[in-house]
């Protein structure tokens, strides 16, 4: 695990143990495998110094997912669903116009890595980041899954406990 890339440098470092992985849970009777592009966002890896491999590790997520579906699936679906995730915003600040851009890069990128569908995960925070995540995901045109976070709220306003802000 690197320190600010999180999981994404396992796509670098160990390959053979992400689609190994992948292939457990399939055996373990997943019918959804989720890709580790969890923080393979510009604004996280940016923060790494691995800005450079936001492409090639996003795809590469796409491709070890898919990869242990065809190694381990046989004839029982399994469906590929890439993941975007608020990971690190609140550690890296970035200015809601490169959070957006980061989104929408992320999405396309998995989209063109052969994902069945994009899943919004881990999305507690604030309604811009989960707004910014939705709308990059709909530029692929791909069926969305969105889960939310959920925790008190510190104010007693809002279910979910996130933060409105002003809206």
């Amino acid at each position: 695990m690197h320190d600010f890339a999180w999981s994404a440098a396992a796509l670098e470092t160990h390959p053979a143990a992400v689609c190994q992985l992948h292939e457990d849970y399939i055996q373990a009777g997943a019918e959804v495998l989720t890709t580790n592009s969890f923080s393979t966002a510009r604004y996280v890896l940016a923060g790494s110094g691995m800005e450079d491999k936001v492409r090639r590790l996003t795809l590469r997520s796409a491709q070890l997912a898919r990869e242990a579906r065809e190694k381990a699936a046989g004839e029982r679906p399994v469906y590929v669903a890439g993941a975007l995730s608020a990971y690190g915003v609140a550690r890296h600040s970035p200015p809601d116009s490169a959070l957006r851009d980061s989104y929408r890069e992320q999405a396309q990128l998995l989209a063109e890595g052969g994902v069945d569908f994009i899943f919004l995960e881990m999305l507690g925070g604030k309604f811009d980041w989960i707004r910014f995540a939705m709308e990059g995901a709909l530029t692929t045109g791909l069926p969305i899954w969105v889960a939310l976070s959920s925790q008190p709220s510190q104010t007693g306003a809002g279910a979910m406990g996130l933060d409105g802000g002003d809206e």
